[in-house]
C-alpha cells in the first residue's frame, strides 16, 4: 500500500474526534446493559425448562453458551481493535447484540410463526400446528444468545480499550472506574431485576427490557463513536491457529468447571490436552494470541493476577449469599434480591471514587487498602450467626461492594496504562476474559465444595450448624486468596518505588 494512502485510512481513523463524556456514556450503558442481560437469565432457568419441556441439565445451556463464545472471541476480537480501531469492532458488536438480543426475546413465537410460513394452503393440507416442537423452539434460543454473544464479545473486548485511547493519562482512572463498575452493578442487579419481571411479566420480558436502550446507545455510537488511534497497517497475520485452539481450550475448561454436564472429566481431559497444543501453536506465531511482549509488563500480567485471585475469592462468597438467604434465613426470594443490590450500590459509588484517588495518588497506593478492607470484610462473614440479622449481613455486603469497587477500578487502571495505547484493545479483551474464567472457577469451587463440606459436618451437627460451618470453609478459601492478592499488590508497590 502506498503511504500516501495508509496516511488517508490514518487520517480516516482519527476524524471526528469522540468527546469523552460521549465515549463513557455509550460504553458504560453497552457495559451496564450486557452485565445484566448475561446474568438476569440464569434466574430464569427454571421458567424456561418449564416453558420449552426441557430438562435442568438442558437449560444450563442457554447461560453456558453465552459465556463459552464471549470468553473463546475477546482476545481475538481485541487484536483485531488494536489493528483497525476500537470502535470499529465496537459498533458492529453493539449492533448485533441488540439484534441477538431481539432473536431471544421472540424465540417463544417464532415457532409458530415459522409453522404459519411453512403451512400449505393446498385444500385438505394438514394444519401446521406442532410442527415446531418445544425443543426445536429452545434451539431457536440458543442460536439468538449465539448471535447474542457474538456481539457481546465484540463489544466487551474493545470497551476497556476505547476509554483508555479517548480519555487522557490523569483522568484513565475515573474513566476505568465508571466502565468497570457498570460490570459489577450489571453482574449483581441482574438476577434481582429478572427476579422482578418473571414475577410481573412473561420471560421474554427480560430481553426486552433491554432493547431500548441497546438501540439508543448503539445509534450514539454509530454516529459518535470513534478511537483516536489510527489503524496498525503493518501488523502481522491474525493467529487464527491460536485462536481455534484457545476456543477449544476455553470451551472444554468452562464446561467443566461448570459442572451439571455428563461426562465433565472428560472435559476436563480436553483442557489437560489442549493447553499444551495451544503453547506449542503461540511459540510459531508472529503475533501470538496470547502475546509474550505484553506479559512480560510485569504490572500487566501480574495486575491481571490480581484480579483473577480476587474476583474468583468474591464470587466463591457471593454466588453463596443467595442460597444462605433464602434456605437458612428464610427470606423470600424478591427480598433476598433487594439485599444483595446494596452491594451493588455502594460499587457504583466505591468504583468512580476510586479512580479519582488513582488519577491523584496511584492506584498501587489504593489497592492494598481496598484488599484489606475485603480481607476483614471476611473476617466479619466468619461470625455470620444461624438467626437472621439483617443490619450485619447488609453492612457486610456495603463493606464488599465498596471493597470491590475500589480494588477493580485502580487494578484495571494500572493493567490498561502499562499496556499502552497500542495494545489498549487486547489488554481490555484479556481483562475480561481473566474475569470471565475467574467467575467461572469462582462458581464452581463454590458449587462443587460447598456440598461437600455440608454434608461431612451433617455428621455430628444439625442442618444449620453444618450449613454455618461449610459456609466457614468458603470463607477461608477465599481468605487465602484475597491474602495472596494483598501481598502481590505490596510486591508491586515496591517495584513501582524502585523504578
Amino acid at each position: 500500500m502506498e503511504p500516501h494512502s495508509q496516511q488517508n485510512i490514518a487520517h480516516k481513523g482519527r476524524r471526528k474526534p469522540t468527546n469523552k463524556w460521549v465515549a463513557i456514556s455509550i460504553t458504560s450503558l453497552g457495559t451496564l446493559v450486557t452485565s445484566i442481560n448475561s446474568s438476569s437469565i440464569n434466574i430464569a432457568n427454571p421458567v424456561l425448562a418449564t416453558e420449552f419441556a426441557i430438562s435442568m441439565q438442558q437449560v444450563q445451556w442457554v447461560s453456558t453458551i453465552y459465556l463459552i463464545i464471549v470468553s473463546s472471541l475477546m482476545l481475538l476480537f481485541g487484536r483485531i481493535g488494536d489493528r483497525i480501531g476500537s470502535h470499529r469492532i465496537y459498533i458492529p458488536g453493539f449492533c448485533i447484540f441488540a439484534l441477538g438480543t431481539l432473536l431471544c426475546g421472540l424465540s417463544a413465537d417464532l415457532p409458530a410463526w415459522l409453522s404459519g410460513l411453512f403451512a400449505s394452503d393446498a385444500p385438505g393440507s394438514a394444519p401446521a400446528t406442532g410442527a415446531f416442537s418445544g425443543m426445536q423452539a429452545f434451539g431457536i434460543l440458543l442460536l439468538a444468545r449465539v448471535i447474542q454473544a457474538f456481539g457481546g464479545s465484540m463489544m466487551l473486548s474493545s470497551s476497556l480499550g476505547l476509554i483508555s485511547t479517548i480519555f487522557p493519562l490523569q483522568q484513565r482512572g475515573f474513566a476505568i472506574g465508571v466502565t468497570v463498575t457498570m460490570v459489577g452493578v450489571g453482574h449483581i442487579c441482574g438476577p434481582a431485576i429478572g427476579g422482578l419481571i418473571l414475577a410481573l411479566a412473561p420471560w421474554p420480558m427480560i430481553f426486552f427490557m433491554t432493547l431500548p436502550f441497546s438501540c439508543l446507545a448503539a445509534s450514539m455510537a454509530i454516529l459518535l463513536l470513534r478511537s483516536p488511534v489510527p489503524p496498525q497497517l503493518d501488523s502481522p497475520p491474525l493467529d487464527l491457529k491460536g485462536a481455534a485452539v484457545l476456543a477449544g481450550l476455553i470451551s472444554s475448561a468452562i464446561l467443566g468447571l461448570s459442572g451439571g454436564f455428563s461426562g465433565s472429566r472428560w472435559f476436563f481431559i480436553a483442557t489437560a490436552v489442549l493447553l499444551p497444543i495451544f503453547i506449542l501453536v503461540e511459540r510459531k506465531q508472529a503475533q501470538p494470541l496470547f502475546d509474550r511482549e505484553v506479559m512480560r509488563i510485569r504490572r500487566f500480567s501480574l495486575g491481571n493476577l490480581v484480579t483473577f485471585l480476587s474476583y474468583t475469592a468474591s464470587i466463591i462468597m457471593t454466588f453463596q449469599f443467595p442460597f444462605f438467604l433464602e434456605r437458612l434465613w428464610q427470606m423470600p426470594v424478591g427480598a433476598a434480591g433487594l439485599l444483595l443490590t446494596v452491594s451493588a450500590v455502594f460499587m457504583a459509588i466505591a468504583g468512580p471514587i476510586s479512580g479519582l484517588l488513582s488519577d491523584r495518588i496511584g492506584g498501587l497506593r489504593v489497592m492494598p487498602v481496598s484488599l484489606g478492607l475485603l480481607i476483614f470484610v471476611l473476617c466479619l462473614l466468619f461470625f455470620l450467626p444461624v438467626e437472621p440479622l439483617l443490619p450485619f449481613m447488609a453492612f457486610c455486603l456495603a463493606l464488599n461492594g465498596s471493597g470491590m469497587g475500589l480494588l477493580n477500578t485502580p487494578n484495571n487502571s494500572e493493567i490498561m496504562t502499562a499496556a499502552g495505547k497500542r495494545y489498549a484493545s487486547y489488554a481490555g479483551a484479556f481483562v475480561a476474559t481473566n474475569r470471565n474464567l475467574a467467575f467461572c472457577l469462582g462458581t464452581a469451587v463454590s458449587a462443587g465444595l460447598f456440598p461437600l463440606f455440608h454434608a461431612a459436618f451433617m455428621q455430628s451437627a444439625s442442618y444449620e450448624g453444618a450449613y454455618i460451618s461449610a459456609l466457614r470453609c468458603l470463607i477461608c478459601i477465599s481468605m487465602v486468596l484475597m491474602i495472596a492478592s494483598f501481598f502481590l499488590c505490596l510486591y508491586l508497590k515496591k517495584e513501582q518505588g524502585k523504578a
